[in-house]
């Protein structure tokens, strides 16, 4: 492959990871973002980006004597969101139970939401579990109590925070990119310790400010393929919790002659798995471009070779020696 071409794809194929690299980003942010706030419709507010939420279903208050549930909760690891649509004048039409940080106690988040729509209290006032004891007049709570839902979520925040350094390495890892074809000095190992792991380059700045585009895809594919790493860890790691949490969920949908809708939410679900699909196609594009990149076997001999000053080519008839003047004439007088 001609060189020239061969530099044009190496920079479609950078072009394109930074691309991915820019989806991931906006992947975390959406992430951070969701549920974050309310946004007012007239009388009546909702939770933002709502669909963003990695599990949603309906709870807490009962409609008279029927199987629909009238408030919408949205679970954001850390606390809930919910809407309470059809709100009498007077109470609240949406809201957050307290952020937790270490352990979220879901079954005080239920009562909690319960006291902000001014759900009577003696209609949820079983705490006792087990068949035996009083029932809740309130057909959720007493499911629940049906159900011994008592669960606790240890280390809500730990999926925020996993977030919140996905975006921040998204961001530096893009503006790496900035640096490497604009100050490159600047992306020079600066490690305390371990720095025969680091795979940023060492060196003076005339040294690194030299180094080939071998060099450099070396050091970009160290750092996207540890940015895939993270988002795999972002979006796995939040399916995973997701699914456990769901499955207690159902067993308050068992207890109950009720329909929850318990689902994931299908535009999470999206989101995290297309941030995770195009962090790979970064990655593998720039194992691509550092294949491409990558020096021929001999290449230092070549380069030696090619750096050779060469002779003045020699005529072939002046050098060639004269068979007759390998012998005197040897005339007589």
């Amino acid at each position: 492959m001609a060189s020239r071409t061969r530099q044009q794809l190496g920079n479609a194929l950078l072009g394109v990871a930074i691309a991915g690299g820019l989806v991931s980003t906006i992947g975390f942010l959406l992430q951070l973002i969701a549920g974050s706030s309310l946004i007012s419709h007239g009388a009546r507010q909702e939770v933002i980006l709502k669909d963003l939420a990695p599990i949603s279903f309906n709870g807490i208050l009962p409609k008279d004597n029927s199987s629909e549930l009238l408030v919408h909760v949205y679970w954001f690891n850390r606390y809930f969101a919910w809407e309470y649509p059809t709100a009498p004048d007077g109470i609240s039409t949406a809201g957050f139970t307290p952020t937790s940080w270490f352990s979220q106690n879901v079954k005080d988040d239920f009562y909690l939401i319960a006291a902000d729509i001014d759900v009577p209290g003696d209609s949820i006032n079983c705490h006792t579990f087990g068949r035996g004891a009083d029932p809740c007049s309130n057909a959720f709570f007493e499911a629940m109590r049906q159900a011994w839902f008592d669960l606790d979520v240890p280390e809500p925040s730990l999926q925020w925070i996993i977030n919140v350094l996905g975006l921040i390495f998204a961001i530096y890892t893009i503006l790496q990119e900035v640096a490497i074809k604009y100050k490159p000095y600047w992306v020079r190992c600066t490690c305390f310790c371990l720095k025969s792991m680091c795979p940023c380059p060492k060196g003076t700045r005339e040294e690194i400010e030299a180094m080939d585009d071998y060099t450099w895809d070396k050091v970009r594919l160290a750092y996207w393929a540890l940015l895939s790493a993270w988002v795999a860890l972002s979006t796995v790691g939040s399916n995973v919790i997701s699914q456990l949490f769901l499955s207690r969920l159902r067993s308050i949908q068992r207890e109950g002659d009720f329909d929850m809708d318990i689902k994931l939410g299908g535009l999470y679900e999206i989101v995290g798995w297309v941030s995770l699909g195009f962090s790979l196609l970064g990655t593998a594009c720039i194992l691509v471009k550092w294949t491409m990149s990558r020096r021929p076997k001999g290449w230092m001999e070549q380069q030696a070779l090619d750096s050779m000053p060469l002779d003045d080519p020699v005529d072939d008839d002046e050098s060639r020696p004269n068979p007759n003047a390998l012998y005197k004439d040897d005339t007589r007088t």
